[in-house]
Protein backbone atom coordinates (compact mmCIF):
# COMPACT_ATOMS: atom_id res chain seq x y z
CA UNK A 1 0.00 0.00 0.00
CA UNK A 2 2.78 2.42 0.91
CA UNK A 3 4.74 1.64 -2.24
CA UNK A 4 1.65 2.05 -4.39
CA UNK A 5 0.82 5.43 -2.87
CA UNK A 6 4.39 6.60 -3.40
CA UNK A 7 4.23 5.57 -7.06
CA UNK A 8 0.94 7.43 -7.61
CA UNK A 9 1.64 10.37 -5.33
CA UNK A 10 1.64 12.85 -8.24
CA UNK A 11 -1.95 11.86 -9.10
CA UNK A 12 -3.35 11.94 -5.56
CA UNK A 13 -5.17 15.16 -4.70
CA UNK A 14 -6.10 13.88 -1.25
CA UNK A 15 -5.29 10.93 1.00
CA UNK A 16 -8.28 8.54 0.92
CA UNK A 17 -7.32 6.96 4.25
CA UNK A 18 -4.47 7.60 6.60
CA UNK A 19 -1.98 4.77 6.97
CA UNK A 20 -0.95 3.40 10.34
CA UNK A 21 2.60 3.91 11.51
CA UNK A 22 5.13 1.59 9.94
CA UNK A 23 6.06 -1.33 12.22
CA UNK A 24 9.51 -1.35 13.76
CA UNK A 25 10.20 -4.97 12.80
CA UNK A 26 10.28 -6.56 9.37
CA UNK A 27 7.02 -8.30 8.34
CA UNK A 28 9.11 -11.07 6.81
CA UNK A 29 10.91 -11.58 10.13
CA UNK A 30 7.64 -11.80 12.05
CA UNK A 31 6.07 -14.14 9.49
CA UNK A 32 9.07 -16.47 9.48
CA UNK A 33 9.38 -16.92 13.23
CA UNK A 34 5.77 -16.70 14.37
CA UNK A 35 4.01 -18.58 11.57
CA UNK A 36 6.27 -20.34 9.09
CA UNK A 37 8.65 -22.14 11.48
CA UNK A 38 5.89 -23.33 13.88
CA UNK A 39 3.92 -24.61 10.89
CA UNK A 40 6.93 -26.49 9.49
CA UNK A 41 7.52 -28.15 12.88
CA UNK A 42 3.94 -28.96 13.91
CA UNK A 43 2.41 -29.99 10.57
CA UNK A 44 4.67 -33.08 10.12
CA UNK A 45 3.58 -34.29 13.57
CA UNK A 46 -0.08 -34.00 12.55
CA UNK A 47 0.62 -35.91 9.33
CA UNK A 48 2.54 -38.64 11.21
CA UNK A 49 -0.47 -39.38 13.40
CA UNK A 50 -2.75 -39.54 10.37
CA UNK A 51 -0.40 -41.94 8.55
CA UNK A 52 -0.12 -44.14 11.63
CA UNK A 53 -3.90 -44.39 11.85
CA UNK A 54 -4.07 -45.32 8.17
CA UNK A 55 -1.52 -48.12 8.54
CA UNK A 56 -3.74 -49.76 11.17
CA UNK A 57 -7.10 -49.27 9.45
CA UNK A 58 -5.73 -50.53 6.13
CA UNK A 59 -4.51 -53.74 7.81
CA UNK A 60 -7.94 -54.18 9.38
CA UNK A 61 -9.83 -53.44 6.14
CA UNK A 62 -7.65 -55.82 4.14
CA UNK A 63 -7.85 -58.52 6.80
CA UNK A 64 -4.07 -58.83 6.89
CA UNK A 65 -3.60 -57.97 10.55
CA UNK A 66 -4.17 -61.57 11.78
CA UNK A 67 -1.66 -62.79 9.16
CA UNK A 68 1.06 -60.74 10.81
CA UNK A 69 0.61 -62.72 13.99
CA UNK A 70 1.52 -66.04 12.35
CA UNK A 71 4.93 -64.66 11.40
CA UNK A 72 7.92 -64.72 13.77
CA UNK A 73 7.18 -61.04 14.49
CA UNK A 74 5.41 -60.50 17.81
CA UNK A 75 2.42 -58.23 18.31
CA UNK A 76 4.63 -55.78 20.23
CA UNK A 77 7.10 -55.66 17.33
CA UNK A 78 4.29 -55.03 14.85
CA UNK A 79 3.08 -52.10 16.91
CA UNK A 80 6.60 -50.77 17.46
CA UNK A 81 7.38 -50.93 13.75
CA UNK A 82 4.29 -49.05 12.69
CA UNK A 83 4.52 -46.42 15.40
CA UNK A 84 8.27 -45.78 15.33
CA UNK A 85 8.37 -45.51 11.53
CA UNK A 86 5.71 -42.80 11.50
CA UNK A 87 7.05 -41.03 14.60
CA UNK A 88 10.49 -40.72 12.99
CA UNK A 89 9.06 -38.81 10.03
CA UNK A 90 8.29 -35.63 11.99
CA UNK A 91 11.68 -34.86 13.59
CA UNK A 92 13.45 -35.78 10.35
CA UNK A 93 11.23 -33.41 8.38
CA UNK A 94 11.56 -30.69 11.02
CA UNK A 95 15.36 -31.01 10.98
CA UNK A 96 15.38 -30.84 7.18
CA UNK A 97 13.18 -27.71 7.20
CA UNK A 98 15.36 -26.02 9.81
CA UNK A 99 18.46 -26.80 7.77
CA UNK A 100 16.81 -25.43 4.63
CA UNK A 101 15.69 -22.15 6.20
CA UNK A 102 19.15 -21.85 7.76
CA UNK A 103 20.77 -22.20 4.34
CA UNK A 104 18.43 -19.47 3.10
CA UNK A 105 19.63 -17.06 5.78
CA UNK A 106 17.16 -17.55 8.65
CA UNK A 107 19.04 -18.04 11.90
CA UNK A 108 17.80 -20.84 14.18
CA UNK A 109 19.20 -20.29 17.67
CA UNK A 110 18.30 -23.59 19.35
CA UNK A 111 17.45 -26.30 16.79
CA UNK A 112 17.84 -29.44 18.94
CA UNK A 113 14.97 -28.67 21.35
CA UNK A 114 12.81 -27.79 18.34
CA UNK A 115 13.51 -31.19 16.77
CA UNK A 116 12.85 -32.85 20.14
CA UNK A 117 9.54 -31.00 20.38
CA UNK A 118 8.59 -32.20 16.88
CA UNK A 119 9.35 -35.77 17.93
CA UNK A 120 7.34 -35.42 21.14
CA UNK A 121 4.31 -33.99 19.36
CA UNK A 122 4.53 -36.70 16.70
CA UNK A 123 4.65 -39.42 19.36
CA UNK A 124 1.59 -38.00 21.13
CA UNK A 125 -0.39 -37.74 17.90
CA UNK A 126 0.73 -41.14 16.60
CA UNK A 127 -0.39 -42.72 19.88
CA UNK A 128 -3.71 -40.93 19.50
CA UNK A 129 -4.12 -42.06 15.88
CA UNK A 130 -3.26 -45.69 16.63
CA UNK A 131 -5.64 -45.77 19.59
CA UNK A 132 -8.51 -44.38 17.52
CA UNK A 133 -7.77 -46.75 14.63
CA UNK A 134 -7.91 -49.81 16.87
CA UNK A 135 -11.10 -48.58 18.51
CA UNK A 136 -13.11 -47.57 15.42
CA UNK A 137 -11.33 -49.67 12.74
CA UNK A 138 -12.67 -47.83 9.66
CA UNK A 139 -10.58 -45.19 7.94
CA UNK A 140 -13.36 -42.63 7.56
CA UNK A 141 -14.41 -42.66 11.22
CA UNK A 142 -10.84 -42.77 12.47
CA UNK A 143 -9.63 -39.84 10.35
CA UNK A 144 -12.64 -37.70 11.23
CA UNK A 145 -12.25 -38.31 14.95
CA UNK A 146 -8.48 -37.90 14.72
CA UNK A 147 -8.84 -34.47 13.11
CA UNK A 148 -11.34 -33.36 15.75
CA UNK A 149 -9.15 -34.72 18.53
CA UNK A 150 -6.09 -32.89 17.18
CA UNK A 151 -7.99 -29.60 17.19
CA UNK A 152 -9.03 -30.30 20.78
CA UNK A 153 -5.47 -31.17 21.82
CA UNK A 154 -3.97 -28.03 20.32
CA UNK A 155 -6.85 -25.97 21.67
CA UNK A 156 -6.03 -27.18 25.17
CA UNK A 157 -2.31 -26.65 24.53
CA UNK A 158 -3.08 -23.02 23.69
CA UNK A 159 -4.18 -22.58 27.31
CA UNK A 160 -0.66 -23.36 28.54
CA UNK A 161 1.63 -20.47 29.50
CA UNK A 162 3.28 -21.04 26.10
CA UNK A 163 1.50 -22.75 23.23
CA UNK A 164 3.57 -25.08 21.00
CA UNK A 165 3.90 -22.43 18.24
CA UNK A 166 5.17 -19.92 20.80
CA UNK A 167 7.65 -22.47 22.11
CA UNK A 168 9.00 -23.05 18.60
CA UNK A 169 9.28 -19.32 17.95
CA UNK A 170 11.12 -18.65 21.22
CA UNK A 171 13.57 -21.49 20.64
CA UNK A 172 14.23 -20.31 17.09
CA UNK A 173 14.76 -16.71 18.18
CA UNK A 174 17.02 -17.60 21.10
CA UNK A 175 14.64 -16.08 23.65
CA UNK A 176 13.69 -19.35 25.37
CA UNK A 177 13.19 -19.27 29.12
CA UNK A 178 13.26 -21.98 31.77
CA UNK A 179 9.52 -22.34 31.19
CA UNK A 180 10.14 -22.99 27.51
CA UNK A 181 12.59 -25.80 28.19
CA UNK A 182 10.33 -27.13 30.94
CA UNK A 183 7.43 -27.36 28.51
CA UNK A 184 9.59 -29.23 26.00
CA UNK A 185 10.49 -31.67 28.78
CA UNK A 186 6.80 -31.96 29.67
CA UNK A 187 5.88 -32.78 26.08
CA UNK A 188 8.58 -35.45 26.01
CA UNK A 189 7.25 -37.01 29.24
CA UNK A 190 3.68 -37.04 27.90
CA UNK A 191 5.00 -38.55 24.66
CA UNK A 192 6.70 -41.44 26.48
CA UNK A 193 3.58 -42.13 28.55
CA UNK A 194 1.36 -41.92 25.47
CA UNK A 195 3.60 -44.26 23.49
CA UNK A 196 3.65 -46.88 26.24
CA UNK A 197 -0.11 -46.65 26.70
CA UNK A 198 -0.79 -46.95 22.97
CA UNK A 199 1.67 -49.83 22.68
CA UNK A 200 -0.01 -51.67 25.53
CA UNK A 201 -3.51 -51.09 24.15
CA UNK A 202 -2.52 -51.99 20.60
CA UNK A 203 -0.79 -55.17 21.69
CA UNK A 204 -3.89 -56.27 23.60
CA UNK A 205 -6.12 -55.48 20.63
CA UNK A 206 -3.89 -57.34 18.19
CA UNK A 207 -3.59 -60.34 20.49
CA UNK A 208 -7.39 -60.41 20.73
CA UNK A 209 -7.59 -60.64 16.95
Amino acid sequence: ERARRDALSANLRRQPLSLPDAPDSSPTFAFTYTLLLPLLVILPAFISGSIAADTITEEIDAGTLPLLLVTPVSAAEVVDGKMLATIALAPLQAAAWLALVGINGTSIADPLPIVALAGALATILVALGVGLALRFETRQSTQLLYSLAVFAVFGLAALLPESPPNTVAKLALGSATDLTYGLVGGYLAVAVAGYLLARWGARRAIDAE
